[in-house]
């Protein structure tokens, strides 16, 4: 008898736990882990020696950042139990989190500022090219006329979320974070900005041309000034601006048409040139079928609203005089 419980006894403890019980002690433990703070090393690396010494595995003699890396690709499990395919595993997830941020960032972001106490603004673009981040800063000058500085920057991946952008002598490197939820970017860097720190950057749309086509009409009304102008588009390359312009207080109104040649690009960015002007830039911050949201070099914005093919601007009230001024 005596023989027979020790066979048996050795044979228990050959076998070890069971398939379903190395995956408890391996759940378990990563739940352990998750619990324990990044910057505590020391004990997370005991919780998995002790779990690899359930479940009769090798002594896990890597440091804590592999740990932190297992939850970011998702393979917890598979680090505890000692996958003997855990190299191939983490490559494979590190490739694929690579594809996903860079389809999720890849096309172009818009960035707008404006002080409404310095009467002053600016917009930002940014884009993704073959493992290169470019950002174009627009503002105007004295004479608002539109500048344009570029800078470019190298980048890496840090997780499925963050990427470091570096390579600038004239910018420290800085960290762009992903909101997949609100589908925004953020930069923190002063380098990119005098006034801001932290930069907020949203997915402006993609139109066609055929969606901008026709009448769209920007209007306001604060009881003394009531303004209209209305932008025509159609199939050429220029735009037809027509405004009006209301002073209750004084009875008066003035006019005007003007014609400039436009490109539209991006899906989101206008170019434009009137008469002997530089090239003005202005930007398509969002946008659905009837409404455009404009977003302006300066920092200012507007919003165009779709009228019909045959809208015209309304006639000054009876009795308004032209101003000659």
């Amino acid at each position: 008898m005596f023989r027979l419980l020790l066979l048996m006894t050795v044979f228990l403890t050959a076998c070890g736990p069971s398939p379903q019980e190395k995956e408890d002690i391996a759940v378990v433990t990563c739940n352990i882990l998750s619990e324990i703070a990044n910057t505590d090393g020391a004990t997370r690396i005991k919780e998995i020696n002790a779990a690899r010494e359930k479940l009769g595995e090798d002594a896990f003699l890597l440091s804590n950042a592999a740990i932190q890396d297992s939850f970011k690709y998702g393979l917890c499990k598979e680090l505890v139990l000692n996958n003997p395919d855990y190299d191939e595993l983490y490559k494979s997830k590190e490739i694929d989190v690579e594809k996903q941020l860079k389809a999720s960032i890849e096309g172009y972001w818009l960035h707008r500022y404006y002080d409404d106490d310095e009467y002053e603004g600016y917009v930002l673009t940014a884009e993704f090219i073959n493992q290169k981040l470019f950002v174009n800063k627009y503002d105007v000058d004295e004479d608002y006329n539109t500048r344009k500085v570029q800078t470019i920057f190298d980048y890496k991946i840090i997780d499925d979320t963050r990427f470091e952008a570096f390579g600038n002598k004239t910018v420290d490197n800085f960290i762009v974070t992903l909101d997949k939820k609100s589908k925004s970017l953020s930069m923190s860097s002063a380098g990119l900005s005098a006034k801001q720190a932290q930069i907020k950057f949203i997915r402006p749309p993609n139109l066609s041309k055929d969606d901008i086509l026709g009448r769209w009409l920007e209007s306001s009304n604060d009881g003394e000034y009531e303004t209209y102008f209305l932008s025509i588009r159609d199939n050429s390359s220029t735009i037809v601006y027509k405004s009006l312009d209301l002073n209750h207080k004084s009875k008066t109104y003035t006019t005007s048409i003007d014609t400039c040649d436009e490109s539209f690009i991006h899906g989101f960015i206008f170019r434009e040139k009137c008469d002997d002007q530089e090239d003005n830039f202005y930007f398509i911050a969002s946008a659905d079928k009837n409404t455009l949201s404009l977003v302006f070099s300066d920092g200012l914005s507007a919003q165009d609203k779709r009228v019909s093919a045959d809208y015209k601007l309304p006639s000054p009230p009876n009795g308004y005089t032209e101003d000659s001024d």
